[in-house]
C-alpha cells in the first residue's frame, strides 16, 4: 500500500519597489534588507514521528540585512516622532504564504488525517518596516 505525498512549490517572485527586497545574494553577508534560504526540517523532530505526515520539509526563508530611518521620514511631523520615539526600523516579512500540510489529530479515540493551509508560513517578501 502506497503513501499519499504532498509536493509544495514556491515561486520566487520580484520585488514590486524599491522598499521591497529581493532574494539576498547567495554566500555573502546581506548589505541591505532582503531573503534568505532557511529550510525547515520536520523529519528528526518529535513532530514528524508523531503528527506531521507531509512535507518533510521545507522552504520558510528569513529577513535578514540592516535597514536605516532613512527613508521612512516623509513628513515633519514623522521627523518630529523619530526625534521624540526613535524608532527601530528592522528587516521583516511583509509578504508571506500559507504552507499545506497532511497532518494527524486525535478526535475522541479516532485518528484521522486532516490536510489544511497553515497561513504564514512562508516568507515571499522582507521589507524595512518601523
Amino acid at each position: 500500500m502506497g503513501f499519499p505525498i504532498l509536493v509544495v512549490y514556491t515561486i520566487k517572485r520580484a520585488p514590486k519597489n524599491e522598499e521591497e527586497s529581493s532574494d539576498c545574494a547567495d554566500g555573502s553577508e546581506a548589505t541591505t534588507c532582503c531573503r534568505r534560504p532557511k529550510f525547515i526540517n520536520f523529519r528528526g523532530t518529535e513532530w514528524s514521528d508523531r503528527w506531521i505526515i507531509e512535507p518533510q520539509g521545507y522552504d520558510a526563508y528569513e529577513c535578514v540585512g540592516p535597514c536605516t530611518n532613512r527613508g521612512h521620514v516623509r513628513t515633519g511631523r514623522d521627523l518630529l516622532d523619530l526625534l521624540q520615539r526613535p524608532r527601530t526600523v528592522s528587516c521583516k516579512a511583509s509578504k508571506t504564504s500559507p504552507l499545506p500540510m497532511m497532518y494527524l489529530v486525535n478526535r475522541d479515540g479516532v485518528t484521522e488525517i486532516v490536510v489544511e493551509s497553515i497561513p504564514n508560513m512562508i516568507i515571499e517578501e522582507c521589507k524595512c518596516t518601523i
